[in-house]
């Protein structure tokens, strides 16, 4: 037997109220703006690939033996200027 439809939730991101529709997907947001500001906090929280990469190839050394267990990650080096 399917579970009764809610007549309403929260905004995963604000936690306003929100209405829901008898039919359709279920809203997750309360508005457009909401919405965005959901993605973008969501995309600037997780590691960006080339930080995964450096973690996961640290990881490498640490288990190779070649970087001491206790060392910790060196900071990224800035772009050097090409001419």
């Amino acid at each position: 037997m399917p579970t009764a439809r809610p007549t309403s939730i929260t905004c995963a991101n604000c936690g306003a109220p929100v209405t829901v529709n008898p039919l359709g997907r279920l809203p997750r947001h309360c508005s457009a703006s909401c919405r965005v500001a959901f993605s973008l906090r969501r995309k600037h929280q997780r590691p960006s690939a080339r930080d995964e990469q450096r973690r996961v190839i640290w990881d490498v050394l640490i288990d190779a033996g070649i970087v001491a267990r206790d060392q910790p990650l060196p900071p990224m080096r800035k772009a050097e200027d090409t001419p």
